[in-house]
């Protein structure tokens, strides 16, 4: 057992206990990364067991009708293939059939995000990550300004710092965006984590990574900026889970 301590994250805690953040939020039966408290008592599993991921949980469930394929589905339900795939402990290029029930893991907050970044000259044709990042995340900027945290209607963080401020990738990952994006991004970096997060990274005066290039952690991906909808230097990043955006303060302390 743990007990949490003022300034604890859950990231923190999962790293010095050498498991991933999702398995101690499925043993101890947390709704999300940032419902914990300080003199909470956390039950950490063996160091290393293996234990996948509970999946986010879906807003939707999908039957598989004949002839569909599982790129078709997530086109219609606006997520990736690989979120798809993976919330249902699939291959991207698993065979289904008809009367499988599939859990659609993006049909609530997240979808725009989905959304947007799958269009516009950045978007990486047929990129698919082989490998996984750790888990683990640190914060993509060295300082910052904290101008925006995360609501229902902002999906992520804004970390506002001198344009041409070196961005770090917060795991490592695999370049799925890279470039100029038309809905509001402006110059846009997405990484694929290959373990059911991506990370953004929005607003950038200058990309430094191509697509389907692998980076580690803390890795340079770009510089700050102030380009798309964007009203000053900034950084805008957004994590999602499975397709589900996520409030980032639950994973890396800012």
């Amino acid at each position: 057992m743990y007990t949490v301590q003022l300034g604890d994250t859950l990231a923190q805690i999962a790293q010095s206990h050498n498991v991933p953040v999702d398995r101690l939020i499925a043993v101890n039966g947390l709704t999300g990364p940032d419902r914990i408290y300080v003199g909470q008592q956390l039950r950490i599993p063996e160091e290393g067991a293996a234990a996948r991921p509970a999946p986010a949980q879906a807003a939707v469930s999908h039957t598989v009708l004949p002839g569909e394929t599982l790129s078709a589905i997530a086109m219609r339900y606006g997520v990736t293939l690989h979120s798809l795939a993976v919330a249902n402990d699939l291959n991207d290029s698993a065979h289904i059939y008809p009367g499988m029930t599939l859990s659609i893991p993006s049909a609530l907050a997240g979808a725009n995000s989905v959304a947007y970044a799958s269009t516009g000259p950045g978007l990486c044709a047929d990129v698919t990550p082989r490998r996984s990042g750790t888990g683990y995340f640190i914060r993509p900027t060295p300082r910052y300004n904290f101008t925006q945290g995360y609501s229902a209607l902002h999906a992520g963080v804004d970390l506002a710092i001198d344009a041409g401020t070196p961005v770090f990738a917060a795991d490592s990952g695999t370049v799925v965006y890279a470039g100029w994006n038309p809905v509001g991004y402006g110059n846009l970096v997405v990484l694929d984590h290959g373990n059911g997060w991506r990370t953004y990274y929005a607003h950038l005066q200058s990309v430094h990574v191509r697509c389907g290039e692998w980076l580690s952690r803390g890795s340079t991906i770009g510089e700050i900026g102030s380009t798309g909808n964007s009203s000053g230097p900034h950084l805008h990043f957004e994590m999602l889970r499975f397709g589900i955006a996520v409030n980032p303060a639950g994973y890396i302390r800012f």
